[in-house]
Order: structure tokens, then C-alpha cells, then sequence
């Protein structure tokens, strides 16, 4: 598996995390490059047009770039931003899709992370997360009436590669960042998304100091992050007990109140009576460890039913 990261100069401490992330946990036959990243002057230098701050501007002309550059590579290719980490079992279940449920789907964008800011998306994600866990499986989701954020780590199918350059390289203003423009080819079926759940790349802690997202947005984006960071298949509470203590301050005594209630829901030793109307089986393809595709039943709902589900015409 060809890797790019997208990396500025100036972010040794960035560039340091990732390579030794991939140094750690990557598979022998995988190889990591960096790319450098566009930056605020060459906007400026450019007067590159659009809405978006120089910033959102330079995220989405270096991953654009990376994909111009490998339009006629055929082969795969992993695109992602420095602030990645890698897991144990990161390269095994990545192969394990490309090399088995790949070949029998259509598909363009396979992320390995996405963010959420749902409540209900989440608390659906932690049951499948337990439910999975405990039999060493990922999930197969598709992202087709998801709402989700962040393009920090994503392959695309090289058979894709020439029809995602060439959507990108039509875009002359810039007005949408880039991970909603990924989002909305795939809400519009120009393109087809999935991603692997749970997660088999997080984020690193210096992801809490953004190089794109605006202060004013700080305290939502770590927040949903953190979330990233622990429902990903090796994510634990403990690794993060000082951050979620540092949120947790902020949190004023209605929300806790909420927070209590829901957190007693979500804990395993909370039982209630089966609802038929909530249950509906679904079929999601599963990866297994030991190389088996099978299929398995959803759990309680299908996933995110709420709010993924588009409303029927009457």
C-alpha cells in the first residue's frame, strides 16, 4: 500500500508522530511519503478564488494535488494528514478489505475515520463497537446518507483515481472545505464512500491544535475528535481520562443531568424490554480475522436509522 501524508515544513513535531506511528504498526510491504503541504503564501500568491479561509484552501489544493499526481498510478492509494496514527491491526483489516470484500463492491473513497456529531450516531457506533470488539470484526458502512466530517485518512480505488482527479481539478473557487465536498459526491452518488467501523485509524493528540479550523470552533471539533480518538478499535477511556475531565468542567448542570442519564443507557449492565418496532435485521458485510466474509446481523437498528435514513416520497 502506497501511503501519502500531507505535512508542512514547519510541523517537525507532526511529521515525527506519524512516521513513527507508521514505524511501529505498519506491515513491511506498506510504504509512507511525504508530501508537502500547500500553504497559506502560495494561496495568497496565487489569489487562489473562493470563500473559504486560506487556510481550507490550502487543505484542499494539497489533497487534491496528491490525487493528480497518482491519477494513472494503478494502484490504491492512502491519503492522509499528519495528525494520523496508526494501530496494530491497521494494515491487517485495510488489506483484508482490499483484498477480499473490495474485488465484489463498488467502490471509490474508503475512509478508515470519520468524525460524527450526532448524540444518537455516537451511542449506535459505541454498541457496535462492543458488539464487533469482542469478535474481532470491522464493519463495512456505507457513508451514503451519513453525515460525517474530516478526510484524515482515506484510500481511493485506483480504478477511481482518473474520475476523482477529474472532479477535483473542475473546481476553480473554492468555497466548500474539502472533507464536505468529499461528503456531498458522496451523498450524491457521484462517488461511493464507505468506512471501516470500527475505525482502524484515530487521531493523534496534536490534532487538538488545528492547522485549518477556526479558535472560535476549537471546543466542538475536540470535543467530536475525542470521541474519534475512543471509539476507534483500539481506542480506551483510559488513555484519555485527563482530556474528557477537562471537558467535563465545561459541562453546566442540565447537560450533566442529561449526560448521567444517557451514560447509565449506554453502560452494558443497563437491560430493556425488546421493541420489534426498533428491531429491524438488517444484513452489513463483516470482516472477519481469519480471512472469512460473512454476514451479520445488524445490531438493534440499522445504524444511525434517525438520521441516515432520507425520507421516502410519498
Amino acid at each position: 500500500m502506497d501511503c501519502f501524508y500531507i505535512n508542512l515544513d514547519s510541523e517537525t513535531d507532526r511529521k515525527l508522530s506519524i512516521t513513527s506511528s507508521f514505524a511501529s504498526n505498519a506491515d513491511s510491504r506498506w510504504l509512507l511519503t511525504r508530501v508537502p503541504a500547500i500553504d497559506v503564501s502560495y494561496v495568497a500568491q496565487n489569489q487562489i478564488k473562493g470563500t473559504l479561509r486560506a487556510e481550507e484552501k490550502a487543505c484542499f489544493l494539497s489533497h487534491r494535488k496528491i490525487i493528480a499526481d497518482n491519477a494513472e498510478a494503478g494502484r490504491n492509494i492512502f491519503i492522509l494528514e499528519d495528525d494520523v496514527i496508526f494501530g496494530k491491526k491497521t494494515c491487517y483489516f485495510v488489506d483484508l478489505f482490499l483484498n477480499g470484500t473490495a474485488k465484489n463492491l463498488d467502490w471509490d473513497i474508503l475512509f478508515t475515520d470519520v468524525g460524527v456529531t450526532h448524540i444518537g450516531v455516537m451511542a449506535d457506533f459505541l454498541l457496535q463497537k462492543r458488539k464487533l470488539l469482542g469478535k474481532n470484526q470491522i464493519n463495512i458502512v456505507n457513508l451514503d446518507e451519513v453525515v460525517f466530517f474530516g478526510a484524515t485518512a482515506y484510500i481511493i480505488n485506483k480504478k477511481s483515481l482518473g474520475k476523482v482527479s477529474k472532479i477535483l481539478s473542475d473546481v476553480d473557487k473554492f468555497n466548500i472545505p474539502y472533507d464536505t465536498f468529499l461528503r456531498k459526491l458522496v451523498h450524491d452518488r457521484e462517488l461511493n464512500g464507505y468506512v471501516l467501523f470500527p475505525f482502524v485509524t484515530s487521531l493523534s493528540d496534536l490534532s487538538r491544535k488545528s492547522q485549518v479550523q477556526p479558535e472560535q470552533t476549537a471546543s466542538a471539533d475536540r470535543t467530536w475528535n475525542l470521541f474519534r480518538q475512543l471509539i476507534w478499535f483500539e481506542g480506551s477511556v483510559t488513555a484519555h481520562e485527563a482530556m474528557l475531565q477537562e471537558i467535563g468542567r465545561d459541562v453546566g448542570a442540565e447537560a450533566r443531568a442529561y449526560a448521567t442519564l444517557w451514560g447509565a443507557m449506554a453502560d452494558p449492565s443497563f437491560k430493556r424490554m425488546a421493541d420489534p418496532n426498533f428491531e429491524r435485521k438488517g444484513m452489513e458485510h463483516v470482516l472477519q480475522e481469519g480471512g472469512r466474509l460473512l454476514e451479520a446481523d445488524v445490531l438493534t437498528r440499522d445504524t444511525n436509522e434517525l438520521f441516515y435514513t432520507k425520507p421516502q416520497e410519498v
